[in-house]
């Protein structure tokens, strides 16, 4: 309960769904598992105390019968060795198990670093400041953000020569009857190619080498510029490369042992202080400090976007310790 109230006061008030971990979490499970032994427990507890209030209640037992008790002795004539033996070995064990599982989630989601050369980790340095949250990708990432036109209507093609668009004729009738249909790459000041049924190259035509630019975050666009209208963007292609540094938002693989390496830094005007990056999603938090490199790992299981928050009071503007992580769907696993 006191964490829950530091948050709100800390960061403001949580998202729906923000405070309990994701179901396929070891956390998730492990707060079932309370909650029920906990219920349990508790309608025991309940049911024997209105028993013993309705059956013991004043008037109902006869005052001849009832046992003439000594302040401060006890009656040994009630002595029942199996009782007292029930009352503490039950609990025991149920306190037992409830510690064993805790452990073993705990082993889980600090004891077993993912492993930095398998194919299935992602690594990402985070940088806290005051007051923001600094990504570096290590590995490169690239993934389809989707847009109006049907999944496989328009593929992207890597070539010695740059990125192939390609686009199947009747998706190109349909949507170039709305206006013009164009390829945009972010990373070369927005310039335009048009699009044909032979497809296009993206990049510097006739130069060598691949468009992606190092350490930017390339989105490649295929979109109709309606006339008097909003564009309709049809397909997306990102790719970010490796030692793209970005503020406040980031993108990682879904399906992946995500692993942060992380500490603080002083932004010049401000010194490094102590943060604590929490992800409710997955359930994971770990203090950073000055000088010194940690680690946090998590693996997502499903896209979408989540919040990453400071739980450690860093300064006055403590509340903008916010980031955005994105979850996306990698093409051809991780880079």
């Amino acid at each position: 309960m006191a964490l829950r109230l530091y948050l709100l006061l800390s960061v403001g008030p949580p998202q729906i769904g923000a405070i309990m971990p994701a179901e396929y979490t070891v956390f998730n499970t492990l707060y079932a598992e309370f909650m029920f032994w906990s219920i349990v427990v508790g309608l025991f507890t309940f049911a024997w105390m209105v028993y013993t209030l309705l059956v013991y209640r004043q008037g109902l037992v006869s005052e001849k019968t009832l046992e003439k008790l000594t302040p401060g002795v006890f009656p040994k004539e009630r002595d029942n060795l199996k009782l007292e033996l029930t009352w503490i070995i039950a609990p025991s064990i149920l306190v037992a198990w409830l510690v064993w599982i805790a452990w073993q989630s705990l082993v889980g989601s600090w004891g077993t670093i993912p492993d930095t050369q398998s194919e299935e980790t992602f690594e990402m340095e985070l940088v806290g400041y005051q007051w923001y949250w600094e990504f570096t990708y290590v590995e490169n990432l690239e993934w389809d953000a989707g847009g109006a036109a049907p999944d496989g209507s328009i593929t992207f093609t890597n070539s010695t020569d740059g990125v192939q668009v390609w686009i199947l004729d009747d998706v190109a009738t349909t949507y170039g009857a709305n206006g013009q249909i164009v390829v945009v790459l972010s990373d070369l000041a927005d310039k335009p190619y048009n699009l044909t049924s032979e497809g296009v190259m993206v990049g510097d035509i006739g130069a060598k080498g691949h468009p992606y630019r190092m350490g930017e975050h390339s989105i490649i666009t295929v979109k109709v510029i309606v006339e008097d209208g909003e564009d309709i963007i049809l397909a997306e292609r990102h790719h970010i490369s490796a030692g793209h540094v970005n503020s406040g938002e980031s993108w990682i693989p879904n399906n992946s042992d995500i692993l942060y390496r992380m500490t603080t830094k002083d932004t010049g005007g401000h010194p490094a202080v102590l943060h604590a990056p929490f992800l409710s999603e997955w359930g994971v938090k770990e203090d950073v400090s000055p000088g010194i490199w940690t680690t946090m790992y998590f693996h997502p299981q499903e896209t979408g976007s989540y919040e990453l928050t400071c739980t450690e009071f860093c300064g006055l503007q403590h509340s903008l310790m916010v980031a955005t992580v994105h979850v996306v769907e990698p093409l051809g696993g991780v880079a």
